[in-house]
């Protein structure tokens, strides 16, 4: 992988456009209510988290991954088109089947799987769109 070719704007854009979309899918009136279900998780213990730290860490971790994602598209992609193709692909073969082996082990419900892997996929294709159309 060779990061001198970064396009640092392309990964800030893809950045914040996954970050848009993962506050737009776990919206309780989108997949929130289900992932919430599934997760054991009530609205009073996600208000009582620190949100700022979550958001944060959330932002940097999604900025790391646009990073690599530029990195190994470099070369292999032209246009949006073949952005978006590249990152679905590599959102559900690695990110979204990674997602469900954990969550096969902590014995979770196959419909989180479909939320958060299906997530993935949609986020990576995002970001694969934006930083092709750099390239």
């Amino acid at each position: 992988m060779d990061f001198s070719n970064i396009h640092w704007l392309a990964v800030a854009i893809a950045a914040v456009a996954a970050f848009l979309l993962g506050f737009v899918w776990y919206l309780p009136a989108v997949f929130g209510k289900a992932w919430m279900k599934a997760n054991n998780l009530t609205e009073e213990q996600l208000k009582n988290g620190n949100m700022g730290k979550v958001f944060g860490w959330a932002f940097a971790l999604t900025l790391v991954t646009a990073v690599f994602l530029c990195a190994l598209m470099h070369s292999t992609t032209v246009g949006w088109v073949d952005g978006a193709k590249m990152g679905a692909l590599i959102g559900f073969g690695f990110a979204a089947t990674s997602v469900g082996v954990g969550q096969a082990f902590e014995r979770k419900p196959m419909y989180l799987w479909l939320i958060d892997g299906g997530y993935f996929v949609v986020n990576f294709a995002i970001m694969g769109a934006v930083i092709g159309c750099f390239h």
